[in-house]
């Protein structure tokens, strides 16, 4: 076994004993030694562990907004601030981490279809996620990035079948960007809308290995429409 390989049972392992900060580095160790040259599994794994690292903080951000704005002594909303900047400032790091990978090296290393669309809506993603925590003052330049890496991924995805689970998270995500980053409903529904019937209109296509992943993305595009069509904001994203 060589020295990549070995790379990626260990990360595997990690992700296995949930421990996704080790699972993260050791990613990184491979990207460095692929020259940015993934395959689908490492793709797979470096995806997986970043995702797991800011999935806990996000949540956690979240939680201690909602509790800072319900406190009512002013002196514990200070020291409730001061821990929600420190989950903020660790998602920050981790966001800016892998953005800095994404330019520095696999994107430019990227040549096939599915890798560059794999990568420019991760790009999106992790911007999303900076945004959901700027301050007015950058939310709106961090937005605008955002929105930028999507449209990219999206005018790169136009050669994947409808039904391809890569092109429907894509999907997914961005429409979760116009309704809670841009607060736009009504391109949040049209993105949303599009992509679930062109790609039911194309379901004879669907790829086998692809068909859980797939309807499953599907169901969320759907459960999406239908909150956002009753007035209710909370989504689900890929």
């Amino acid at each position: 076994m060589g020295e990549r390989e070995e790379l990626v049972f260990s990360a595997q392992l990690s992700e296995t004993a949930e421990r996704y900060d080790e699972m993260r580095d050791t990613m990184k160790e491979v990207v460095d030694l692929a020259a940015g040259n993934l395959t689908e599994e490492e793709r797979n794994l470096l995806g997986a562990c970043f995702k797991h690292c800011v999935s806990s903080r996000r949540t956690t951000a979240r939680m201690i907004a909602s509790m800072e704005k319900k406190q009512p002594d002013e002196s514990n909303k200070n020291k409730i601030k001061d821990f929600r900047s420190k989950v903020e400032l660790e998602l920050t790091a981790i966001c800016e981490d892998i953005l800095a990978i994404l330019d520095a090296k696999l994107l430019p290393a990227a040549s096939a279809v599915d890798a560059k669309v794999f990568y420019q809506k991760m790009k999106g993603d992790y911007l999303r996620y900076l945004a959901e925590i700027a301050g007015a003052d950058q939310k709106k330049a961090v937005a605008a990035k955002c929105g930028d890496a999507y449209a990219e991924a999206q005018e790169t995805a136009k050669t994947l079948s409808t039904t391809s689970a890569l092109r429907l998270g894509l999907s997914l995500n961005q429409s979760v960007f116009f309704f809670e980053i841009q607060e736009d409903a009504d391109a949040a529904c049209a993105a949303s809308k599009k992509a679930f019937e062109d790609a039911t209109a194309d379901l004879e296509e669907l790829d086998s290995s692809e068909y859980k992943k797939s309807t499953e993305i599907l169901q969320l595009l759907r459960d999406n429409l239908t909150l956002w069509t009753s007035g209710d904001k909370p989504a689900s994203e890929e």
